[in-house]
């Protein structure tokens, strides 16, 4: 994946995945909302028992996240799921602790804002989180995006 891909694909993302979680937060049922609780609360245990590999960790977190994607409409849905096919749980931003602390405190404050019923709050949190995650994959040589940057020609289209 080339830089100018990778900093697309996340700027996507977190378009894609703040306006996901405020239509989650205005059509959340009570299951989903506890299924949302269930899958943060596996992955803080998870972290906390630090047996869970960085890409266990990594799947727990594509749970919670799609926990929430869930609560909109199967389009919406495979929209992200598409987005997310681009990296895989083995380039995982969730291999350092500090790093994974601090992503799992954002995922604390997507689920306090779901909770309170704050869909713009939430949508907010997400699009940081996906944010912070992005410049963690940037600051990681072994993750950052190092392809060639050149790009095709798609002449008068």
């Amino acid at each position: 994946m080339t830089p100018d891909t990778a900093r697309d694909l996340y700027r996507l993302r977190a378009a894609a995945e703040r306006e996901a979680t405020v239509m989650a937060v205005e059509r959340m049922t009570p299951a989903g909302l506890e299924t949302i609780r269930e899958k943060h609360a596996a992955l803080d245990r998870a972290q906390r028992d630090g047996a869970a590999t960085a890409a266990d960790l990594s799947l727990m977190n594509r749970a919670f996240h799609f926990a929430i994607y869930s609560q909109t409409s199967p389009l919406v849905v495979q929209h992200i799921e598409l987005l997310w096919s681009r990296l895989t749980p083995s380039t995982t931003v969730w291999r350092h602790p500090p790093d994974a602390h601090e992503l799992e405190k954002d995922h604390d404050q997507i689920l306090e804002a779901i909770v309170r019923k704050d869909a713009q709050a939430a949508g907010d949190f997400m699009a940081q989180h996906i944010q912070r995650a992005y410049k963690i994959r940037e600051s990681q040589p072994e993750l950052r995006a190092a392809g060639s940057d050149e790009r095709e020609d798609f002449g008068n289209v």
